[in-house]
């Protein structure tokens, strides 16, 4: 059962109960960020999970900091929380792609394409994700591919 209650006459969050397979109890906490919800148990002396969103901006961080391994550690585990977040994907394209892992990012690439097959800018970094493939491979398909992720950006431009 969850129920609304008032905390300290600031806000309002969601708590509800829940059994644990130990037969225990739990009171969780339901975090609504950007529509999504993530069920986040925190018990005496535990740190509270961190939200996808939190999640991305420590990413976001390691990669300003040069820390490129850690920050697509870090965007791996977003993504096993949230496998439809598609700005990790598209920042594990642009990161895979610096540490020559071309095939990778790609895949994270036309994975953001999929999520959000109507934004015009996931198509041009699509482009841009091959343009960088050909270049750390020199794979001639890429080129071709980078073609028509761009065109089909254009298209979506034109519809807006």
């Amino acid at each position: 059962m969850i129920r609304q209650i008032r905390w300290n006459n600031r806000h309002t969050d969601n708590f509800g109960l829940v059994a644990g397979s130990s037969g225990t109890i739990d009171m969780v906490n339901f975090d609504d960020y950007n529509g999504r919800q993530r069920l986040s148990a925190k018990k005496p002396g535990e740190e509270r999970i961190m939200t996808v969103d939190q999640m991305y901006n420590e990413a976001e961080k390691l990669k300003d900091d040069g820390k490129l391994e850690e920050a697509i550690t870090k965007l791996t585990e977003l993504l096993n929380e949230d496998a439809s977040h598609t700005l990790s994907h598209l920042a594990l394209a642009v990161l895979l792609g610096k540490v020559g892992q071309h095939d990778k990012a790609v895949q994270h690439g036309s994975l953001a394409c999929e999520l959000d097959p109507n934004d015009p800018f996931n198509f041009t970094a699509m482009s841009v994700t091959y343009q960088r493939a050909w270049q750390g491979t020199q794979n001639s398909q890429y080129i071709q591919l980078a073609e028509d992720a761009m065109a089909k950006a254009h298209e979506l431009e034109g519809r807006q």
